[in-house]
């Protein structure tokens, strides 16, 4: 399957908002990860789950166990042209909660590298399989434990790579930016009950946050079709794999824009307008609106400095540099590493918009 991008010129919205995953079977081929369904639906305009150009890459520091289990590992790619101690994003990978390798990171992640002067820490976690009685294994809030003791444990070891743990970014695609935005969002919520007492100590919270097409609302997820059904049945452990009886709490709890609160980090949110399966209008749009409120503290900061940037690309699932406005992303990196601080507000132009829902292509 190939991927699906935009011919011609390519035209983007980015939206600064004031107050206000994937798929079932892993491609891994060299240079690039593409993730694809045997499901019907591919023909459909956005539907085509080529999730991000990504390099496979060999880390200066690979495969570091973050925790007991085998599945908890992590890679550190480091710069080699400056100093530290180096600002940090650790990301998480894309594949449907189902499928995935931390040796897969987009290109527009990895270039921080050199040109931030930061580490990359990308980190494994533990999928989602299915038993031989049909029942799900690994299912939330599995992952998103590992992101948590994936987040203590960089800081806690900071020193072992000359990092700075009071500058640290998570980042994910997909699947993976839903766990990025979650752990984000609640800190300290989703904890691994063998955490062991020396990381339990360490804060869990971060200084930002960048959700690349990450499912934020499980209420309506199920109900985009196409593979959306079956990874969320996956993910929430649905009885007899149907997403229409989850578990309410379960949904409740994975969903992003019910944790966000007036202590959320500075967010960085992308989607793809042709994007079928995470649907801008249904998961970016209104988690965006969601963080934005929430970090609207009265007398803080003008309303139109919440930090809070939502980018409508114009591209389906897939997105990469080509289709994503480096520049704006990149300066809210340098931002909020030069400010870090779960609670700080940044210093924007004044660029603001009406809290309103921004207007899709």
């Amino acid at each position: 399957m190939h991927e699906h991008r935009a011919h011609g010129r390519t035209t983007r919205r980015r939206v600064t908002i004031s107050a206000a995953f994937g798929a079932m079977v892993a491609l891994l081929a060299t240079g690039v990860a593409i993730f694809v369904s045997p499901v019907a639906g591919a023909g459909a305009k956005g539907s085509t789950v080529a999730v991000h150009n990504v390099t496979a890459v060999s880390p200066p520091v690979a495969g570091v166990a973050y925790g007991p289990r085998p599945e908890q590992l992590l890679d550190v790619h480091l710069p080699t042209s400056r100093p530290g101690p180096f600002p940090v994003i650790i990301y998480m990978h894309s594949g449907g909660w189902k499928a995935g390798s931390r040796a897969f990171i987009p290109d527009f992640v990895l270039r921080q590298v050199d040109r931030a002067g930061l580490a990359v820490v990308s980190i494994d976690y533990r999928l989602v399989t299915t038993a031989p009685d049909g029942s799900f294994v690994n299912s939330f809030p599995v992952p998103d434990q590992d992101v948590d003791r994936a987040i203590r444990f960089v800081k806690a070891h900071a020193s072992t790579w000359n990092l700075d743990p009071t500058r640290v970014l998570i980042a994910g695609a997909s699947a993976g930016g839903h766990l990025a935005a979650l752990a984000a969002a609640a800190p300290g919520v989703f904890v691994d009950p063998t955490l062991p007492a020396d990381l339990a100590r360490i804060s869990p919270r971060v200084d930002g946050v960048l959700d690349f097409v990450g499912v934020s609302d499980f209420t309506t997820f199920g109900q985009a079709g196409g593979w959306a059904p079956d990874l969320m049945s996956g993910f929430l452990d649905c009885p007899a794999a149907r997403y229409e009886l989850c578990d309410p709490a379960k949904v409740a709890a994975a969903s992003v824009a019910p944790h966000v609160g007036d202590d959320a980090p500075p967010a960085f949110l992308a989607y793809g307008v042709q994007d079928s399966l995470v649907a801008p209008a249904t998961q970016g749009v209104p988690l965006a609106l969601a963080w934005a409120n929430a970090r609207e503290v009265s007398g803080r900061t003008p309303i139109t400095t919440q930090d809070v940037e939502l980018e409508q690309a114009d591209c389906g699932h897939n997105v990469e540099a080509a289709n994503l406005d480096m520049t704006a992303m990149e300066a809210w990196i340098d931002i909020v590493l030069a400010h870090p601080s779960s609670t700080t507000t940044l210093a924007r132009a004044a660029r603001g918009r009406p809290v309103t829902a921004p207007p899709l292509q």
